[in-house]
């Protein structure tokens, strides 16, 4: 699933609405539980596990996008 369709469900949004610059703050629909909700789809569909520090971190899809990198996933694959 692409990171954007991945987003887009999680948050209940139309994947039109989600680019690098969508944040937290300026998403209604982008709840506390929705983080939650969020960071484990990612780790699902990613494989991978995020520590307390990156699930904070990651309050944007662009820093989302950053710490997949980090992690050396390609998220444009």
């Amino acid at each position: 699933m692409k990171l954007a369709q991945l987003v887009a469900t999680t948050l209940g949004i139309p994947e039109d609405r989600v680019s690098d610059d969508l944040t937290i703050d300026d998403c209604d629909e982008w709840t506390s539980m929705k983080q939650v909700a969020l960071v484990s789809a990612l780790e699902s569909a990613y494989a991978v596990e995020f520590d307390i520090m990156e699930s904070i971190e990651m309050d944007s899809v662009g820093a989302i996008r950053e710490v997949l990198r980090d992690k050396g996933i390609d998220v444009d694959a």
